[in-house]
């Protein structure tokens, strides 16, 4: 009767093989999240980044102008139209801002108040921090 368990050498071979299989499917999966990951670092993001405030106006005014392909010259004459707007509305814009925060303040009070007091600290923390995470001003270019 034949024996059903393969010989040393053979069993030595089968394991060595199943190994090697085995380490070509890691080396594989690794080399393929490595380019995976190359290619993602490569590609734009899909919304791209709006400039610091001061660009703003001569960038909406180029966009616009884009979208309606005109002329360098009344481009120019379109980017002061802008420019003087931007200046214009300031005003509107810190008083704006001034009443968004104090809503926001407020906001703020209602919610701690219904906080047990170790919940209004974690609360007043999570303040903080995105405080210093969405007021640090425009993404760098």
């Amino acid at each position: 009767m034949s024996d059903p368990i393969p010989s040393t050498p053979l069993k030595r071979s089968l394991i060595l093989t199943l190994l090697a299989v085995f380490a070509c499917g890691i080396l594989a999966g690794g080399a393929g999240m490595w380019f995976a990951m190359q290619s993602v670092s490569t590609v734009p993001s899909a919304k791209p980044h709006s400039p610091p405030p001061e660009d703003m106006p001569v960038w909406m005014a180029d966009k616009m102008c884009d979208a309606l392909k005109v002329e360098s010259e009344l481009r120019e004459q379109i980017r002061q139209v802008f420019r003087d707007g931007f200046v214009e509305s300031e005003p509107m814009r810190k008083r704006m801002g001034e009443e968004m925060k104090e809503h926001i303040a407020r906001q703020n009070d209602k919610i701690r108040a219904l906080l047990n007091p170790e919940t209004a600290a974690r609360f007043d923390a999570l303040l903080a921090e995105w405080e210093k995470k969405f007021s640090a001003g425009p993404p760098p270019k």
